[in-house]
């Protein structure tokens, strides 16, 4: 019998090796606009500038795995997420990534304020 439309996709999908849990974090930020040649180790390495990376996801289309814009990046720590945060735009695979928060609510920390000269 003949798999109905799309079975075949659905059927190589749930084949496909399930992603792994992102690391729990605090220090989430969400790339936008990134390219479809984005891969997780593309990523990883254009945000290492800012501090260790604890883990990458990406949204990817099911069948090709092209990526589709947008992926998760998770900082080890809180100097990284604000570093990379206040970048406001990231180099990707040869794109620019905008940069967010990826926790509700949170924004960058305040600039630490300079003191007026005496």
């Amino acid at each position: 019998p003949r798999s109905p439309p799309g079975g075949e996709d659905r059927a190589r999908a749930a084949a496909a090796p399930k992603a792994k849990a992102p690391p729990p974090s605090a220090h989430v930020l969400i790339a936008k606009q990134l390219p479809a040649a984005a891969t997780e180790t593309a990523t990883t390495e254009a945000f290492t500038p800012f501090g260790a990376v604890a883990g990458v996801r990406l949204v990817a289309h099911p069948t090709t795995g092209d990526c589709l814009g947008v992926g998760y990046v998770y900082m080890a720590d809180e100097t990284g997420w604000a570093r990379a945060l206040a970048a406001r735009t990231v180099a990707v695979a040869g794109g620019r990534a905008t940069v967010e928060s990826g926790v509700v609510g949170r924004a960058a920390p305040p600039a630490p304020v300079a003191a007026a000269p005496p």
